[in-house]
């Protein structure tokens, strides 16, 4: 087991390297971490904690609107994704050292990005901790302490088999399409804002790129390829 877990963690040098080349070489935020001040990493802080303690249960309750003040969702989720967690941990309480490790890199995976996103994204504004596009690692960490604790819990039932598939099968069903449903909608509404809007003005003719930029339309053009050129790259291919 010991060679296993040198072996994971192994695997996370890639990581730390990619993490101190951004700190040392990139820009943004990360260049303040030098002279931190205490307001700036409040703001981080606070930023990061929404992040974790909200995702990805704010999202299974379709129902929940965008907050401006979050504080009950912070304390009812927070608790909520907490007692999942201990959960988890006691579930799998027999199941060996290495299921248990498995979820503490789970947790510390899901911690360390709600860090990362703090520092590089605490001047969005608190609403944005819980947009679509921070959902992926969130599910990652946390499916495996919902499958564990959904197991333990129907464990009860596993001498009736038929109803305990019965009530595995409609539990399931119910999360997927609780976690199904909102995408078509947040898809739909990214593709137009990230990239489609955008490009259908390009195509139109020439538009300043800060007149897009003033609409809040990303076109997905780094700053050294100009718009005219990006046009003649779209009558070219015949892209449309």
């Amino acid at each position: 087991p010991y060679k296993g877990l040198w072996l994971a963690a192994l695997t996370f040098l890639p990581a730390l390297v990619v993490g101190l080349i951004i700190v040392t070489r990139s820009g943004g935020n990360t260049k303040q971490l030098a002279g931190i001040d205490y307001q700036t990493f409040a703001a981080m802080f606070e930023f990061g904690a929404y992040y974790f303690l909200l995702n990805p249960l704010f999202r299974f309750f379709n129902f929940l609107q965008p907050f401006q003040d979050g504080v009950p969702y912070l304390l009812g989720l927070g608790t909520l994704k907490l007692a999942i967690l201990v959960w988890g941990f006691y579930a799998a309480r027999n199941a060996g050292r290495m299921l248990t490790l498995f979820l503490a890199f789970l947790v510390i995976f899901d911690l360390s990005n709600a860090a990362v996103l703090g520092i590089g994204r605490y001047h969005e504004g608190l609403n944005n901790a819980v947009v679509s596009r921070y959902q992926y690692t969130s599910l990652i960490s946390f499916v495996p302490f919902l499958g564990l604790i959904t197991a333990h819990a129907l464990s009860a039932l596993k001498q009736r088999m038929k109803l305990y598939t019965t009530a595995a099968t409609a539990l399931l069903s119910v999360w997927i399409f609780i976690i199904g449903t909102p995408w078509h909608k947040e898809m739909k509404s990214w593709s137009r804002w990230h990239g489609r809007q955008g490009r259908n003005l390009i195509l139109r003719g020439k538009v300043p790129r800060n007149r897009l930029l003033q609409h809040g339309l990303w076109i997905g053009l780094p700053p050294i390829i100009s718009l005219e050129e990006a046009q003649a790259v779209a009558k070219e291919f015949n892209l449309h």
